[in-house]
């Protein structure tokens, strides 16, 4: 369990130096949530070309639903929204959800950060590890 703790910290460290000039949520006026448009700059990245591979997994969000949301309440949104359950990571509660064809990820993770039953919602980021 140490070993994953210390991944998933290392991982997060990574992620926030790797996406420095990318919008991050704040607390700033107490709005959690990113505003509209804000993740554009992840669709973008699918258009600039073949060779272009984006920072995260196509067609994936992750989702954390805010303490005492019901299992029941969480299908609805599911249903709403036209996701399919993927995986649900239990040891950090948060869902890894497949988005509808023809959504981009970016519109998915902002529609579902207005919902306010979701505590956060962002792409599935992807990292890789390269040797010289």
């Amino acid at each position: 369990m140490p070993r994953f703790l210390l991944f998933f910290i290392f991982s997060l460290l990574l992620f926030r130096c790797a996406t420095a000039e990318m919008p991050v949520r704040g607390k700033e006026g107490g709005d959690s949530h990113p505003q509209k448009g804000s993740f554009q700059k992840l669709d973008d990245a699918r258009h600039q070309g073949e060779s272009t591979k984006p920072p995260f997994a196509l067609g994936e969000v992750l989702v954390k639903f805010k303490a005492g949301v019901t299992r029941k309440a969480i299908d609805g949104i599911r249903e709403a929204y036209g996701l399919s359950l993927i995986k649900r990571l239990e040891s950090i509660g948060v869902y890894r959800f497949k988005i509808p064809s023809g959504s981009t990820v970016g519109n998915m993770v902002d529609a579902l950060n207005k919902n306010p039953q979701v505590e956060y919602a962002e792409p599935n980021y992807t990292m890789s590890i390269t040797g010289k």
